[in-house]
């Protein structure tokens, strides 16, 4: 069972982060919290990341507790001011507290997503963290031993697999959260890294604005192009164009979404692609399959 995800969000001024480069505030960036509307009756859910059609397009929190199981593929995960590569067998848990953002990712990517309300936590007797600051040391994704992390994907299959039935769904996302929580103890402390000021910069802007080019976003990050290009590549894994397109692809996710009658053109031109033939050859390259046959296996 997928959960729909809240894709028009009002944001408040507290809503807002800045961003500092060279000691000095640059930029407020939105941060969305979204509503994950979660089906009634249920402490959670659990979904494979390959089966939500819609992505988010910029940073978001929610009062969900997360947990992230890495199958396949790899991707750049964009957690308040790191960056880091999620790559297979990882285990990372997001907080309330926490802006996150799924950057790019490949085409092979997969992952397990696992969503507990704070009050199941309460219900059920389980003791977690209820927010990053208060166990810091939890932020961090962990490599779990191969037979764990199988265990792991096998449980939660067996959950999605239960439909709609809360005790039967809710039982199982209770075992599957303290396994999880075991296991990571267990596991070893994956590699992270910094993101420079200005490719975070950057980032946030394309997110909400791919109709930027290289030159303005260099300037508004306070760095020259080709710098800005080469930190780019070196940090997200992929080029500022390809991250672009990537941005427009998931507008037009959204479009489809909201109204699956929407005509592919106008969904492309709305979400910033030149022409239909620009958007047919970044999506073909990007996701290895045609648009009408994506959209109409998705629903579109």
């Amino acid at each position: 069972m997928v959960p729909y995800l809240a894709s028009d969000v009002v944001l408040s001024v507290s809503d807002a982060s800045v961003f500092a480069f060279n000691g000095k505030d640059i930029a407020y960036c939105a941060v969305a919290f979204v509503d994950l509307f979660l089906p009634e009756g249920h402490g959670g859910a659990c979904w494979r990341y390959s089966d939500r059609h819609v992505r988010n397009a910029s940073p978001h929190r929610h009062a969900e507790i997360e947990a992230n199981l890495v199958l396949r593929g790899h991707a750049s995960y964009l957690i308040g001011e790191r960056t880091r590569q999620m790559l297979p067998g990882e285990l990372l848990w997001l907080f309330p507290d926490q802006d996150h953002l799924l950057v790019d990712a490949s085409p092979d990517f997969d992952m397990w997503i696992a969503v507990f309300r704070p009050d199941f936590l309460d219900r059920r007797g389980i003791e977690l963290p209820k927010m990053a600051e208060d166990a810091p040391e939890v932020t961090e994704a962990r490599i779990l031993p191969p037979n764990l992390a199988d265990d792991l994907s096998r449980l939660a299959n067996e959950i999605n697999a239960q439909g709609s039935d809360p005790a039967i769904v809710d039982a199982g996302l209770a075992w599957w959260l303290l396994r999880a929580w075991r296991d990571y103890a267990a596991g070893e402390p994956a590699p992270t890294r910094q993101v420079h000021p200005a490719v975070q910069r950057a980032t946030m802007l394309l997110r909400d604005d791919p109709s930027l080019d290289l030159p303005t976003l260099a300037k508004a990050a306070g760095l020259s192009a080709s710098r800005l290009s080469r930190l780019f590549v070196a940090q997200m894994g992929v080029s500022v164009t390809q991250l672009r397109n990537r941005v427009r692809l998931d507008r037009v996710d959204a479009i489809m979404a909201r109204a699956t009658s929407t005509p592919l053109l106008t969904a492309a031109l709305s979400a910033g692609f030149g022409s239909y033939a620009q958007f047919f050859r970044v999506f073909q390259s990007t996701r290895h399959v045609s648009p009408n046959r994506y959209y109409g296996q998705h629903g579109g």
